[in-house]
């Protein structure tokens, strides 16, 4: 655990993504306790604990990046960290454990209320070994405790990492960013307390209100009466039925930040969801006259319309 860290400031955004797309498939194990806010060092900023809070903003990304710290059922402590500098910190599924006085060889885990072993940023190389020292240990204090929920105290990380401190691990800053159009935002502060002016997306790019620019807008498409789930052309949004009968209009959304909704012509909402992929149905129930339903993701950044008529009754004169 040596050198400057000088070297290791690097962004590590091709690491997020990668990473983003595998934990995307994970599943959470309903039986852990997970860790939410934030830790603070004073050498790489702040590093993030449960993707729900991890946004520019302190706004919930897990639709996108799927990583969280949990305390399992066994007391072991597993899964990842974010931090822009140095990219995933992890927890559990560590072998080659360094030997320090004081320190216990394992993966992260309670021992009382105390916290032992250790975690390891992933960006490590070049002589920088990347360990990060959970328990006490002489000189390094008296390592992390957990009580009600939260960790309290302090990791070491040698040179690099330096102290981290968990004490009431929420970031004090962050407002909404908040689209003046598609594709330009209004002035923001971010968790690290940094202002950030207002400022038009990068080209290509589309402004999504509470996550700021994407390249990845939401896409789908309704369709009436047949289920179309990969909206494969022609998508028919627009049926005609007899007074009285009903008709199922179905939908499917992929790419979602924020979340979608569903309402009818009445402005009543019929569905709504936040999951980064989603389909449904909904059944209109007998129709006596014309119904528009509208689907709205991520503030308006996708939208789609489909209609039901009645067809016209004629009557012998």
């Amino acid at each position: 655990m040596g050198l400057s860290r000088r070297d290791y400031y690097t962004a590590a955004g091709c690491a997020l993504v990668l990473f983003a797309l595998f934990f995307a498939a994970s599943t959470r194990v309903f039986s852990a306790s997970y860790l939410t806010g934030w830790a603070w060092s004073d050498n790489i900023g702040w590093v993030s604990l449960n993707c729900s809070t991890g946004g520019p903003t302190g706004n919930n990304i897990c639709a996108t990046s799927n990583y969280f710290l949990a305390l399992n059922a066994d007391n072991t402590i597993t899964g990842y960290a974010w931090s822009e500098n140095i990219g995933w910190i992890q927890f559990g599924g560590l072998s080659g454990f360094p030997a320090g006085a004081g320190t216990q060889a394992v993966n992260a885990q309670l021992s009382g209320s105390s916290v032992v072993g250790w975690a390891r940023a992933l960006s490590n190389g070049g002589g920088w070994d990347g360990w990060i020292s959970l328990g006490s240990s002489p000189g390094h204090g008296d390592g992390l405790t957990y009580a009600n929920g939260s960790l309290s105290g302090y990791a070491w990380g040698d040179e690099v990492v330096g102290w981290l401190q968990f004490n009431g691990a929420s970031a004090p800053c962050g407002t909404p960013i908040v689209c003046t159009d598609p594709t330009h935002y209004s002035a923001y502060t971010d968790v690290t307390c940094v202002d950030h002016p207002a400022a038009a997306c990068t080209p290509g790019l589309l402004c999504v209100n509470d996550f700021g620019c994407t390249s990845v807008p939401p896409s789908g498409c309704f369709s009436v009466n047949v289920d179309n789930p990969n909206c494969t052309p022609p998508v028919d949004k627009n049926y005609i039925v007899r007074k009285g009968n009903s008709v199922t209009i179905y939908w499917k959304v992929t790419n979602v930040q924020i979340g979608c909704t569903v309402k009818n012509q009445d402005g009543t909402t019929v569905a709504s969801w936040s999951t980064f992929t989603y389909s449904g149905s909904y059944n209109t129930g007998a129709v006596t006259s014309k119904q528009t339903y509208e689907l709205s993701c991520d503030n308006g950044a996708f939208t789609d319309r489909a209609m039901v008529n009645v067809i016209p009754e004629y009557k012998e004169l």
